[in-house]
């Protein structure tokens, strides 16, 4: 009786190494979108180590690149996913990029709401894209 038990589990544990090695495995792609803060850079253009390449470093995903821009803006990004841009070094257009993607992280605005110092007034002063609707 103790034998049989023995024989079913590993029977059952060599099953499923073996079905688990034959089913193919879903690859899981990952998309950033942005500007310069999603590249890794500061507010003071210090580049450093940004969420996206702790994601690429530390996670098992196809990072797709290319859509990510420092001078990306809100209404830029959205022009291109109304005309379905493509960069010229990917194979696939940002929407089948998104649709293809099963992590996408979105970084947009860092131009839009910077700050800059007026040198003649001393003031510092917030710029803004007029096209960007704050809720």
């Amino acid at each position: 009786m103790k034998k049989r038990i023995i024989l079913t589990i590993i029977i059952g544990f060599i099953l499923t190494i073996i079905i688990n090695n034959i089913i193919p495995k879903k690859e899981e792609y990952f998309l950033p979108l942005g500007d310069l803060l999603a590249m890794g850079y500061t507010f003071n253009n210090l580049k450093g180590y940004s969420y996206n390449d702790y994601i690429k470093d530390n996670h098992n995903y196809h990072y797709l690149d290319g859509y990510t821009n420092e001078f990306e803006t809100t209404t830029s990004l959205l022009l291109k996913l109304e005309n379905n841009y493509q960069e010229k070094t990917e194979n696939l257009s940002l929407v089948q990029s998104i649709a293809k993607s099963s992590l996408i992280t979105i970084n947009i605005g860092m131009k839009e709401f910077s700050y800059t110092k007026d040198i003649s007034s001393g003031e510092i002063a917030s710029t803004y894209d007029s096209s960007v609707i704050l809720l």
